[in-house]
């Protein structure tokens, strides 16, 4: 059994407001094909970490990785309706100027049509330049 956690500052209240208020109407109206809504969010994966799945055993074994910690970083936008995934990636980090690449190939892909994008609390989607290009 794998447990999971719920964020420690979440309000169930706060989040049905904002789910029946605002998501809902939108979810309804990508079905209804009046705009494109799209979730974004960023995976980071590190190469060469530890590894970290169990063998139980009376030995302990150890699994040759590449040295060094090279990261993937992916940052994606899934259309909800058609499932398309619009994405940027890099070897570094995610910043504000991803998302605003990221936000230009959106403008670019879903011309003339309005779009809705639901974002998390990450800093670099919030900064300044993103919110003022």
């Amino acid at each position: 059994m794998k447990c999971g956690s719920l964020p420690a500052k979440a309000d169930v209240r706060e989040q049905r407001t904002f789910y029946e208020s605002i998501l809902a109407p939108l979810i309804k109206s990508a079905q209804n094909n009046e705009c494109v809504l799209l979730f974004v969010d960023a995976s980071h994966f590190v190469m060469g970490g530890d590894f970290l799945g169990y063998i139980y055993g009376k030995v302990r074994r150890f699994i040759r990785t590449f040295s060094g910690r090279a990261r993937y970083n992916v940052l994606g936008a899934l259309n909800f309706v058609t499932k398309k995934v619009t994405a940027v990636t890099n070897d570094t980090y995610i910043t504000s100027c991803q998302v605003i690449e990221l936000l230009c190939d959106i403008a670019l892909e879903y011309s003339g049509k309005p779009i809705r994008v639901v974002l998390d609390n990450a800093s670099y989607q919030k900064s300044y330049i993103v919110q003022h290009v």
